[in-house]
């Protein structure tokens, strides 16, 4: 019947979807006025990346512009071939800032709103059972050095709550570096 990754990728439109990768993906800042390098993420299972903040189409067209249209850059839905009945989300966004302000935690938090819908209509929709546990995690990519060193192997320390009554955690990392999901963000 396919994993849930499978029926993710099944139920968004193409244009949303950047690939599913098997080895690395490289995520861009396609903001005009952005300063954060590529990021290039190395894998060891399979990869969904979708990118629904896009200037040239209106995300959530019933919605009054404003607020409501606010997105995170990139959702990530990640199964790892080391445990295949858990799945990852990540939700990430990219800010040229060293501190992260409240449009970036809105974004963040209508990404994991975002990403809990599509889990649950790929399950209704598709009538598949989901018998994977889901982990949302959050990373934020700026071009400056987080106030605070972390050490990935102490990850449980590194990893803040983002947003109050959501399950996310955030990292902040640099952007231009090269991180192992697995290594770096599980």
């Amino acid at each position: 019947m396919g994993s849930i990754l499978e029926k993710i990728n099944e139920i968004i439109t193409p244009e949303f979807r950047l690939e599913i990768a098997t080895t690395a993906i490289i995520l861009p800042d396609n903001d005009p006025q952005g300063t954060c390098e590529n990021i290039t993420l190395n894998i060891n299972g399979r990869l969904l990346a979708c990118k629904f903040d896009r200037k040239s189409i209106i995300n959530f067209p019933f919605f009054i512009p404003g607020e409501a249209h606010e997105m995170c850059d990139y959702l990530l839905f990640y199964e790892s071939n080391n445990k295949p009945d858990l799945l990852y989300i990540f939700v990430c966004e990219l800010q040229s800032r060293s501190k992260p302000d409240k449009k970036a935690i809105s974004q963040m938090q209508t990404g994991y709103n975002l990403a809990s819908f599509l889990i649950q209509t790929a399950c209704k929709i598709l009538n598949y059972e989901n018998n994977h546990k889901v982990i949302f995690k959050g990373i934020r990519f700026s071009t400056r050095p987080p106030q605070k060193v972390f050490n990935f192997s102490a990850s449980r320390e590194a990893w803040k709550i983002l947003i109050p009554n959501t399950d996310i955690r955030y990292l902040e990392v640099l952007c231009g570096e090269p991180y192992y999901i697995e290594d770096n963000f599980m």
